[in-house]
């Protein structure tokens, strides 16, 4: 029986269980205090952090039928990362030096995750064309 890995490291895997447990948890509790504060953006907030969680472990546990929620969590991401900056820059006409920290994402997250997604979608394609063959 293979070993279960995440990302191909065991490592990987028990340093973020605490994590993704913790926001499974956590993000619940803070959509149902934040919908009873009246505030929806918190609401909707909370609840894609509970689902990117599940979607985590989801793929952790079962990677062959679900390795691809880490994709979409990472696209996902990396459009959020590219949301802010557009906000940041040219809805709300901030300058760089008032706000870098949407440059920093984009820098730091967008463009990392992006290439990460893109390169797993990729090679998912190829392993199931493969496979049909």
């Amino acid at each position: 029986m293979k070993r279960f890995t995440l990302f191909g490291n065991r490592l990987c895997f028990w340093l973020l269980l605490p994590w993704v447990l913790g926001g499974l948890f956590f993000f619940p509790c803070l959509a149902c205090y934040e919908l009873g504060a009246k505030e929806m953006f918190g609401v909707i907030v909370a609840l894609v952090f509970f689902l990117w969680c599940a979607f985590i472990l989801l793929a952790a546990f079962l990677p062959r039928r679900f390795g691809w929620l880490i994709y979409l969590v990472t696209a996902s991401l990396s459009l959020l990362s590219v949301w802010y900056f557009y906000d940041s820059y040219f809805v709300r006409g901030e300058s760089f030096s008032r706000n870098p920290d949407a440059l920093h994402a984009l820098e730091l997250y967008g463009v990392h995750f992006l290439i990460f997604s893109v390169v797993g979608i990729r090679s998912a394609m190829k392993q199931s064309g493969n496979q049909d063959h």
